[in-house]
């Protein structure tokens, strides 16, 4: 393996052990990973040693389940095994398909249902499936597979293997700003939008202004769309329409993601024409 996507890799083992103490822990403790790394035949093995410091050595008595250790902070993660769900099998789980269900419980578990089968993790593990950061970076650990001549990604506790992830299923374990963003708001209003760039294509955007900046829609209304691929409305420059639009934003760990759509144009205005005075 080239070394430079091996060191991105192990500093991203580095990331996803700090940004997962730092979802369930938040600031009362900190972790690093120590890595002794050999060669073996046709494999390169990387040991981990993950060292959590309190951010205070007198709570030590007094964390309690407060602060997840180091051993059940890589438990959680799915780097140690311990019977139960971790994050990196729930992400191999879910598989990149649709969740339909969550059901949480009062002993801290959370039920998890796709179609007809389903599986059940820890309310932590969910946080960790939740957080973009987390994702990221353990999508960083596993980018190698993407390289030819990389063909699995193990974990080991001593000479056994408790995770493994081929190529074909890296796919899933790649994040997008979908996957983990929250909605923040929906709303749907009357817009007058001046005409900068139609579209005739159903899957491209129109390009609009509102007077104050230029924005991206897409086309809802078919019918129009219909008339306008057909040539029987045309546009010149400063026409305006009348619209129906709906504008949904998500936050997500890229940022602000906002979408608009145009479900109904309402009245096409055409642009002013000077008037001759003979």
């Amino acid at each position: 393996m080239d070394v430079r996507e091996l060191a991105p890799a192990l500093l991203a083992i580095g990331a996803l052990c700090q940004d997962a103490n730092k979802i369930l822990n938040g600031n009362e403790a900190h972790v690093s990973v120590h890595v002794k790394a050999g060669f073996d035949t046709g494999s390169f093995d990387v040991n981990l040693e993950v060292v959590q410091t309190l951010a205070s050595q007198t709570k030590a008595f007094l964390v309690g389940d407060n602060v997840a250790a180091a051993l059940q902070l890589a438990s959680l993660l799915g780097l140690v095994s311990s019977g139960a769900v971790g994050f990196i099998k729930l992400v191999k789980w879910i598989n990149g398909r649709q969740v339909t269900k969550v059901e949480p419980d009062q002993a801290g578990n959370v039920t998890i249902q796709i179609d007809n089968s389903s599986v059940t993790v820890s309310q932590s593990v969910v946080k960790l499936y939740n957080s973009g950061e987390v994702r990221k970076s353990l999508e960083g650990v596993l980018k190698p597979l993407g390289r030819d001549g990389i063909d699995k990604f193990e974990v080991k506790q001593g000479d056994v293997v408790i995770e493994s992830i081929n190529k074909e299923e890296y796919e899933h374990f790649k994040s997008t700003a979908k996957d983990v963003e929250r909605p923040l708001t929906e709303e749907r209003r009357t817009a007058h939008l001046e005409v900068i760039k139609p579209s005739f294509q159903e899957d491209l955007k129109w390009t609009l202004s509102d007077g104050d900046g230029i924005l991206n829609a897409d086309m809802g209304d078919k019918e129009f769309f219909e008339k306008v691929h057909r040539g029987e409305i045309g546009f010149v420059k400063g026409d305006v329409l009348k619209v129906d639009m709906q504008t949904k934003s998500w936050h997500s760990i890229e940022g602000l993601r906002t979408e608009r759509k145009i479900l109904k144009v309402i009245e096409v205005l055409p642009a002013p024409r000077q008037i001759p005075l003979l």
